[in-house]
């Protein structure tokens, strides 16, 4: 789950976090408005940030998924 997104995650998009690459293999769908990305109010009424899933693909190392809490990620080009 991604918090404060910007731009549109795709699949087969590769991504930097923790120090790893990682590709995009499937993309999440907000159950009520179908988007991949929404940034509806929350439930008080209140802006919030941009949010979505994705379902990642680790090309290398090891990650403990609650490691990656508060984690930065970022689109990464691969020459």
């Amino acid at each position: 789950m991604l918090t404060h997104i910007e731009g549109l995650p795709v699949v087969g998009m590769t991504i930097y976090v923790a120090g790893v690459f990682g590709t995009i293999k499937e993309l999440g769908r907000n159950s009520t408005d179908r988007q991949v990305v929404s940034s509806r109010d929350c439930l008080t009424g209140r802006p919030c940030a941009s949010y979505g899933s994705i379902l990642v693909e680790w090309n290398e190392g090891k990650l403990v998924p609650k490691d990656l809490c508060q984690m930065w990620v970022q689109e990464e080009v691969v020459n």
